[in-house]
């Protein structure tokens, strides 16, 4: 991925999730993933890379591993904002660290283990 792409799902869906309209939010929620290209993201289809890189014999940070914690953490900040009520959101979502592990994913789509950086 060349740059990165912020979530502003204030502006960007009409609705905000709640616990009345999940198939209207997830609608809207995976429209606006797929036409940015980072659905990958939640579904786990879009791999972490490898924490480090070996260059000229020396292990280095990946640049790709960098930029997917810093696209993945987003998106996770577009899920957390496109709640209604704040209060249920810090309730779910206080002890979460990547878009993937964010409690309606689990509803919305099929997750894999969290990316472990090896």
């Amino acid at each position: 991925m060349d740059k990165l792409i912020v979530l502003n799902a204030g502006s960007q869906l009409s609705i905000k999730l709640d616990g009345d309209n999940y198939l209207a939010w997830r609608i809207q929620f995976s429209a606006l993933l797929v036409g940015f290209d980072v659905f990958g993201y939640v579904d786990g289809s879009n791999l972490c890379p490898a924490k480090t890189q070996v260059v000229a014999g020396s292990a280095t940070t990946n640049p790709a591993y960098t930029c997917w914690i810093r696209q993945g953490q987003l998106i996770l900040h577009g899920i957390v904002s496109c709640h209604y009520n704040s209060g249920d959101t810090f309730r779910y979502c206080q002890n979460i660290s990547t878009s993937m592990e964010h409690p309606s994913n689990h509803v919305c789509w099929p997750i894999p283990s969290p990316c472990d950086g090896t």
